[in-house]
């Protein structure tokens, strides 16, 4: 069940994974096996559940493996998944103030040890929540130093996610910069097979292009997401490629791509992607002269927002 699951992942069949691990988790259980082996197969578990948009039931996982991995002292492995909570309460269930303090249990268990990829990680990951609030000095400081510990292990992958993120976050003081951090980011990630970066840099690099350069990154990134079942990007991407079909003047497409992100938000309980996909059908009715319809569309959104 193990090695099928883990199959599974690599093709990003999450549902199968999510199957696989399960069963694995009731066998241990049966047996009572070595926690060990139980944390290790809870975060699967988790990782899998999150993939699928299945939200609480990843954080419950990840939560039983917190516990076990505390236990047994495994700082490391406590560490990535106080990251992995706090990435789902911030960017998901909303809940900024406990994902704050997941990073900070983190860092200080990492920052306490020698450099660890997992260090390189958090510090990317804290510095694309700090950019969410508003605090871009800190957000660039966390990226760069992100990238600098990440070069000097060779951990490829998160080189490429931090140029990503540091190309977002000094876009509106050097869209010159931001361009080649998109840029070096996507070449390292097409180039290394990481397809989950390479979603997001396609994403980071069209909304720094000028208008009329967006649809192909977008529309690659949007297959490519599709493809691996990344459903946050595969909102994400659609909404501003359904921004690009209003501006095309083809609003029949674009209301077929908020539909869908609507639809996928909701199921997924993602909550900061719905309002993007309620104002697309604001925008686009007002287009057409549905009075009515447009304002309630925005006004909903307005109000998530």
């Amino acid at each position: 069940f193990l090695r099928a699951g883990e199959k599974a992942v690599k093709v990003y069949a999450h549902g199968e994974a999510s199957t696989y691990f399960q069963s694995a988790l009731s066998l241990l259980e049966e047996m009572e096996a070595e926690p060990q082996k139980k944390g290790y197969v809870l975060e699967k578990l988790g990782d899998a559940k999150k993939a699928l948009g299945e939200h609480d039931a990843s954080m419950k996982h990840w939560n039983e493996a917190l516990q076990l991995w505390k236990k047994l002292d495994e700082k490391e492995t406590v560490s990535r998944i106080h990251r992995k909570m706090a990435n789902v309460l911030f960017h998901v269930m909303d809940d900024k103030e406990k994902a704050e303090e997941h990073c900070r249990e983190a860092l200080n268990l990492l920052e306490a040890m020698p450099e660890s990829v997992e260090l390189a990680s958090l510090y990317s990951d804290r510095g694309w929540m700090q950019w969410y609030v508003g605090d871009y000095d800190r957000a660039r400081s966390s990226a760069e130093k992100a990238i600098e510990l990440a070069e000097r292990l060779n951990a490829q992958d998160i080189v490429a996610d931090s140029y990503r993120k540091l190309g977002v976050i000094v876009r509106p003081r050097d869209p010159k910069k931001a361009i080649e951090c998109q840029e070096k980011a996507l070449k390292i990630a097409l180039d290394k097979n990481y397809l989950e970066v390479a979603v997001r840099a396609y994403n980071s690099l069209a909304m720094g292009l000028p208008k009329w350069k967006w649809r192909e990154p977008l529309e690659k990134g949007y297959e490519l997401a599709r493809k691996i079942g990344d459903i946050w990007y595969q909102i994400r991407i659609g909404g501003n490629l359904a921004e690009r079909m209003i501006v095309a003047g083809n609003i029949d497409k674009a209301l077929s791509f908020a539909e869908e992100g609507l639809a996928l938000a909701r199921k997924a309980g993602q909550l900061s992607n719905i309002p993007m996909a309620l104002r697309i059908f604001g925008v686009a009715y007002l287009i057409l002269g549905e009075w009515d319809k447009s304002e309630r569309y925005l006004e909903e959104s307005w109000s998530i927002a």
